[in-house]
């Protein structure tokens, strides 16, 4: 159902420098984790739950450097939150649903398992590679400009899988349990 999203088309400037967002995570850990890599990338850093802004903001430390080097407030309104995906170059996404968001946006996502194996499955089902999906324990720089690139190298066939999972979900076969 994400994949019938609208598209958020927002304007960057040409002149502007390429910009890299991470997304939460529903894990806390790998949440707190995936904001630390975010301060020390000076990355933005956005959080697509309000607990993970509770959980953040109970913290030591981490919500300082998150508002000091990522620009981090709050999670945004979806219409914010989708525009901000459309305007990055590149995504991090410790989350299904913010994986799919960035793809549907056509931008190169290193995605981290998250808590069921809906990754695997989506990137099987677009023809990726399931096991250049970064394991939790295993986040460095190095993995992720590899799932980077990998995203890259199989852009028509994100293209082509945002564009029929359109038309699948218009010619789903309702029942009367489906309604």
């Amino acid at each position: 159902m994400v994949f019938s999203t609208p598209l958020s088309i927002g304007k960057k400037g040409s002149n502007e420098d390429s910009v890299i967002i991470i997304l939460d995570a529903v894990r806390k850990s790998l949440c707190y984790k995936l904001g630390w890599l975010a301060v020390r990338k000076k990355l933005q850093f956005f959080s697509m739950s309000h607990n993970n802004d509770v959980s953040i903001n109970k913290r030591f430390f981490l919500p300082y450097a998150l508002r000091l080097f990522s620009g981090y407030t709050k999670k945004l309104p979806d219409s914010k939150f989708i525009e901000q995906i459309s305007l990055s170059d590149k995504v991090i996404s410790g989350r299904f649903h913010g994986t799919c968001l960035a793809l549907l946006h056509f931008k190169p996502t290193a995605s981290i398992a998250s808590n069921t194996h809906k990754l695997e499955g989506l990137y099987h089902d677009i023809g990726l590679e399931p096991s250049i999906i970064i394991q939790n324990n295993k986040i460095d720089w190095d993995s992720i400009k590899s799932q980077w690139e990998a995203c890259d190298n199989a852009m028509d066939l994100i293209k082509y899988y945002t564009s029929s999972a359109h038309k699948n979900i218009d010619h789903v076969p309702r029942d009367k349990h489906t309604r």
